[in-house]
């Protein structure tokens, strides 16, 4: 039971540890893609409040906490940002 608690936590990090690596890269340029990752990010903690898991809902929940109060005043500017790159196809 511990090895299957131990493999869904290390299912949750993942998401983290890709983004974390991609941010961290110095050969890619990556502020096209913030608004993206953390609209993942935010996803990804929404999705498992209800997980059957209870540690990694307690996670969840302390993260998405912690989440909302760095990330919340920045998500117009990282939307405004990512409409108004060409790179990103966005219909009216």
């Amino acid at each position: 039971d511990e090895w299957s608690h131990a493999s869904d936590l290390c299912q949750f990090l993942n998401v983290f540890y890709d983004v974390t690596k991609l941010f961290s890269t110095t050969k890619q340029v990556t502020s096209n893609l913030v608004f993206e990752k953390i609209l993942s990010i935010y996803h990804h903690l929404y999705r498992h409040h209800r997980t059957s898991n209870e540690h990694i809902r307690t996670l969840t929940y302390k993260m998405q906490e912690n989440f909302d109060k760095y990330f919340k005043s920045y998500n117009i500017l990282f939307a405004i940002v990512a409409v108004l790159d060409p790179r990103f196809k966005l219909s009216y």
